[in-house]
């Protein structure tokens, strides 16, 4: 397994994930159950200290969130990325321990983030509805 086989899955996989945040955020934060009950466990494998299960409830938690940005065939291709991915982490042995927080306050990040866009947009949708017309 050769690591430019790594660096190119990462890098792919880095962009379309950025794609389909960029997706999310644009439709608001009424999509986020998945994510929020994938986060769940994220922060329940971190806070018991569980490095195995951290590594495998944070690819739960972006899989989610590719899932709720509603673009079928790019979720198709970002999980199928997040397989190839597992792959390499089992066969390579990555040891997630020292990484754990530092995941667990990222996905929340990234969590909070996107539903602070969605009640931004809520917020804004309702303050052009109620404007008065001129």
């Amino acid at each position: 397994m050769a690591a430019a086989g790594v660096l190119d899955l990462y890098a792919l996989r880095a962009g379309l994930g950025a794609l389909l945040i960029r997706r999310v955020a644009m439709l608001g934060r009424g999509n986020l159950a998945p994510a929020s009950a994938a986060l769940a466990e994220v922060r329940a494998a971190a806070r018991d200290n569980d490095h195995t299960r951290i590594r495998e409830v944070d690819l739960w938690f972006q899989d989610a969130l590719a899932r709720i940005a509603d673009l079928p065939q790019a979720a198709r291709t970002f999980e199928h990325l997040t397989a190839r991915l597992r792959m390499f982490v089992t066969v390579l042995e990555m040891d997630y321990s020292q990484a754990r927080d530092t995941i667990a306050d990222e996905d929340a990040a990234v969590h909070e983030s996107l539903a602070r866009r969605g009640r931004s947009s809520q917020m804004a949708s309702r303050m052009a509805r109620s404007k008065p017309s001129t």
